[in-house]
């Protein structure tokens, strides 16, 4: 069996959907040892084939200048037409126009619908012409949360085939206990800097936090420059308020670390389709508070604090945090079986050749 796959998400730096994408890669690397796999890529991803049976196939067209859906939705058919596969992944949610081969599309999110003015305005209006089509015209529909397969129930009126939440990165496999050593109090926050991520209003709760403290808690914000206006007038002013320390982009195996170390995990996103970090925050047993929607409840421990998405929430949030004992461990929620989720996209893949 032949597999292609939609690289897109694997341009710049890994975000979440990368991340997802190549855990599920990994795992079907194992459960399809007769498969064969093309990834299609619009630029030199960074990394290594996983083992002999990928093979990279790189547009150097004109064509890779589309945008991504663009891209997905119209350079993608003349080169899987090349390649003769039997399935194709739709890993970024675009299913490529009026080909043959039989295609399974993961859903990440409902942005496009929800909060549409977060999303580059090239990105947007290509899920608004095909994010529905692809729908229709896929032969099966994974989405990565349940609160993401009720949208997609809801406001499209198709059902979802399958649930695959993702599996979290093999550094967090055994998470480090907390650092007793670490004596500077902080709060940890990851995410792409992009306007749904909500930094503005975390930014302002901290401003209260520290507030008259003789010795202020940080702010550490790990995650990569996104698209838009991330933050605020005011919200600017506050990065570089002293108690602001912007990480940027940390790589994978030093995260479990941070997570452990923190005080807290703060993730007040205005919507997410699952939300990662606050399912590696959990695993590492860090204290959560996060936006109270569906996707985020499902990814986050038995004791988060779910807090609406205003300054004042999330400050309230945080200040029930600090208040208790620092010894006083989280829930520690359990890492999975890895190899499951890639288990039901093997199947899914499978049964989409059989239709």
């Amino acid at each position: 069996m032949r597999i292609g796959i939609d690289g897109r998400a694997f341009t710049g730096q890994p975000g979440g959907t990368g991340r997802y994408v190549h855990e599920l890669m990994r795992g079907l690397d194992a459960m399809c040892p007769e498969a064969d796999f093309v990834l299609y890529l619009r630029r030199d991803p960074g990394m290594e084939p996983l083992s002999p049976r990928w093979r990279f196939r790189i547009d150097r067209s004109p064509w890779r200048r589309l945008p991504g859906p663009a891209w997905s939705r119209w350079a993608l058919p003349r080169l899987i037409r090349d390649d003769r596969l039997d399935v194709f992944w739709a890993a970024a949610a675009i299913v490529p126009r009026s080909i043959d081969t039989p295609s399974v599309m993961t859903v990440f999110d409902l942005t496009h619908r929800i909060f549409p003015a977060s999303m580059p305005v090239a990105t947007r209006w290509g899920h608004h012409l095909w994010f529905a089509k692809s729908l229709r015209e896929a032969a099966r529909r994974i989405a990565i949360s349940q609160g993401t397969a009720m949208r997609v129930w809801e406001m499209y009126g198709i059902r979802c085939d399958d649930v695959i939440a993702p599996s979290l990165g093999p550094v967090f496999d055994h998470p480090p206990a907390r650092d007793t050593h670490v004596d500077t109090d902080y709060i940890l926050s990851v995410a792409t800097r992009e306007p749904r991520k909500n930094l503005s209003a975390l930014l302002l709760a901290m401003e209260r936090i520290n507030a008259g403290r003789a010795s202020p808690i940080e702010l550490r914000l790990v995650g990569g420059k996104g698209w838009g206006k991330s933050v605020s007038t005011e919200g600017l002013r506050l990065l570089s308020a002293p108690w602001c320390h912007v990480l940027g982009y940390v790589p994978d195996h030093a995260l479990p670390a941070l997570y452990a170390d923190a005080r807290a995990f703060a993730f007040p996103s205005i919507y997410e389709g699952y939300g990662i970090p606050v399912a590696e925050a959990a695993t590492c047993g860090t204290p959560i508070v996060t936006t109270d929607i569906p996707e985020l409840r499902e990814a986050a421990a038995a004791d988060a604090i779910f807090v609406g998405t205003s300054p004042d929430a999330i400050f309230r949030g945080l200040e029930q945090v600090l208040r208790r004992p620092r010894e006083d461990a989280a829930v520690q929620r359990t890492a999975g079986d890895r190899l499951d989720g890639a288990r039901r996209l093997s199947a899914q893949l499978r049964a989409a050749v059989r239709r």
